[in-house]
């Protein structure tokens, strides 16, 4: 039905209007685009039927219409929805007079309110902590002095969480829909409040009980749901809406990979008054939206020529840099230092480092960023708590940096051992290693096979890395060490770690690999512990209850004895203490499962089996099975009054 040729006489003029950040496309009745554009898009078009679609945060709205020779019509999209932050307004205004004076009124202080928008009926209430960070041990605590006050507020079925607090960057803590503690970063700028709009909802978990599986069911929040801005102080919560409209348009599109800016919108986002989070998120999408050769504006095209691909680069990775610029002071999260960093790279600044981090990053493609960074600054990055939690519990909540909070209570190859060297010459030894393990006619396919005999840790380097290896021939190996840490996002020492163990287990040099330094696991031939039949209750601590829930059973005790080393961790002994001797016996030692391996067979000597050399990062609870005597024991570490604070809090 289109048209391939019409005079000028012959056309109509179509007006399509649109919301800031809603992306207008017109389609003829053969579905070929005809015009793109934001907010106004002009075209003059031969006269026939046009399909006119206005895609944003909220989904796709499209409308057919008809156009006519001389005619100028204008359509508007007037039932596009927007996000209603109604309740959210009445449950801040209510918290504004619950509090007994205005949110944020010290002009040096700030606040983070957390609004719970409720997805169910009658859901239960959800619990938030909140963790300010301890200069001295790098880490997060929830009874740090820079949270001043922690009230709950709720009407007309929306809660309202409101902390009280000095300038800095958060952990805010809750529950997910399958049951597990999630943490994610939440920053405080001086002077204006930070709003975290929560939903919500209830999650299907299937469950293991002995060989059946079971269906358990969890209230908790949606992390991709959630959306956070911030406020100026003397803004009244009526004069939220724009706001709350722009920054779930702007989520929605780094969640997608696609982009919704458009220069009505960044005219907006770049104005003095505007939200700092708003400019991070556009920031952030101008430069994900480059480094895969995309363009960030509804209103141009990537260009073909590359001459102009330089110059449309520049011209737009500056803009970002300007975005991010006036984002200074306390509070700042670690995106705009990482942003800062990567949109130097981009512009051919490689001389630039990126300065040391004390927190994880908000947004995953920061942390991803940040992780090719530590290619050049392994230096840069903490070995903190939350810096190892995001590194091996990332959930994959895109946009969000969401972690689980109990994935690093135990270490692993990469904590146990001291790596020397650099990733850049690990790569290439591992590359030569692996030579075998490609196929002769030249495909990067690896054997299945040669792969079988390492840990699973080792086949992911492995794969990882010969991929990249394999097609960037003319690419330098720091850059594709700098691809290897994006793609698994791990850190530069964590993967150094791995390769060089991913090297041992080729080399069969198994002495060189870290092994358990107690007795071997269970075999089949052994009684197995009933506490493995039974249903994990407790996601975040997976020994919880299932080995009856007490520590002195039958005349057997288990205990532990703690040797504060550093400051960030804990060495522990696991004991099991007997009334009579049980030489030529044994306890099996069941830990969390961030324990590589978490399972140990200890013999008795005389009346004591032992579990020594046990670095932990936080409080689990253990579990004991002494098979002989169909004795199972349980202790919970974190819930012990005399244990060191960083077994009761983390």
């Amino acid at each position: 039905m289109s048209s391939s040729s019409s005079n000028t006489s012959d056309l109509g003029t179509l007006i399509v209007e649109g919301e800031p950040g809603v992306e207008i496309r017109v389609l003829d009745g053969d579905f070929t685009l005809r015009a793109r554009g934001t907010v106004e898009l002009k075209a003059d078009l031969p006269p026939e039927l046009y399909m006119i679609n206005w895609k944003g945060a909220d989904g796709l709205r499209q409308e057919v219409v008809r156009l006519r020779s001389g005619q100028v019509r204008t359509v508007r999209s007037e039932h596009t929805p927007r996000p209603e932050p109604s309740s959210a307004n009445a449950t801040l205004l209510s918290v504004t007079e619950a509090t007994g004076h205005p949110i944020g009124g010290d002009s040096r202080r700030a606040d983070i309110v957390v609004v719970v928008d409720y997805g169910t009926k009658n859901p239960a209430a959800p619990e938030f902590r909140l963790f300010s960070r301890d200069e001295a041990e790098n880490q997060f605590r929830s009874d740090g002095r820079a949270v001043k006050d922690y009230r709950v507020n709720q009407l007309d079925g929306t809660t309202a969480c409101v902390f009280h607090v000095h300038p800095e960057t958060y952990r805010l803590q809750y529950k997910s829909l399958q049951g597990e503690t999630l943490d994610q970063i939440v920053p405080a700028f001086t002077g204006r409040r930070t709003i975290v709009v929560v939903r919500t909802g209830v999650g299907e978990v299937l469950v293991k009980s002995g060989e059946e599986l079971g269906t358990t069911f969890y209230d908790g929040i949606d992390p991709t749901a959630t959306r956070t801005f911030t406020v100026s102080k003397e803004q009244a919560a009526d004069e939220y809406a724009e706001t709350v409209r722009l920054t779930s348009v702007l989520l929605a599109s780094l969640a997608t990979r696609r982009t919704c800016l458009g220069e009505t919108l960044l005219a907006s986002i770049e104005a003095d008054s505007a939200d700092p989070m708003l400019k991070i998120y556009a920031a952030a999408t101008i430069v994900y939206r480059l480094e895969t050769r995309l363009s960030p504006s509804l209103d141009a095209t990537f260009p073909t020529d590359e001459s102009e691909q330089r110059l449309f680069v520049k011209t737009w990775l500056k803009r970002a840099s300007k975005l991010i610029a006036p984002i200074q002071g306390k509070g700042v999260p670690a995106d705009v230092p990482v942003l800062a960093w990567r949109i130097r790279e981009l512009l051919g600044q490689r001389s630039h480092v990126m300065p040391k981090i004390a927190t994880p990053p908000m947004l995953e493609c920061a942390w991803r960023w940040a992780m090719m960074q530590s290619v050049s600054s392994p230096n840069n990055f903490p070995k903190s708590f939350s810096f190892r939690s995001a590194e091996r519990g990332a959930i994959g909540s895109s946009p969000w940096l969401v972690w689980r909070a109990a994935a690093a209570k135990g270490g692993d190859v990469a904590d146990k051992k001291t790596a020397r060297g650099t990733l850049q010459d690990t790569l290439l030894n591992l590359a030569q290693g692996a030579a075998a393990l490609v196929k002769e006619t030249g495909s990067t396919l690896v054997r299945p096979d040669a792969l079988h005999s390492l840990s699973v840790e080792s086949r992911n380097v492995v794969a990882a890395a010969l991929r990249l290896l394999s097609t960037s021939s003319s690419t330098s190996v720091i850059d594709v060490a700098k691809q290897l840490a994006a793609a698994t996002q791990l850190p530069s020492g964590t993967l150094l770690a791995l390769a060089q163990q991913a090297l041992a287990e080729m080399s069969g040099n198994r002495a060189d690999q870290e092994v358990a330094a107690s007795g071997p696991v269970v075999t089949d031939k052994r009684k197995a512990a009933p506490a493995l039949a039974r249903p994990i209750l407790n996601p975040d601590d997976p020994q919880k209850g299932r080995f009856g829930g007490k520590a002195e059973v039958g005349g057997f005790r288990l205990y532990v004895r703690f040797e504060e080393t550093r400051r960030d961790w804990i060495d522990l002994t696991l004991i099991v203490a007997s009334k009579e001797p049980m030489d030529d016996e044994i306890a099996e030692f069941f830990l969390h499962d961030t324990f590589k391996p978490n399972r140990y067979v200890e013999p008795f000597n005389k009346k004591r089996a032992e579990l020594t050399e046990v670095r932990a990062w936080g409080g689990f609870t253990c579990g004991v099975w002494i098979p002989s005597r169909n004795i199972e024991l349980e202790l919970d570490l974190a819930a012990l009054p005399r244990a060191p604070r960083l077994i009761r809090e983390l």
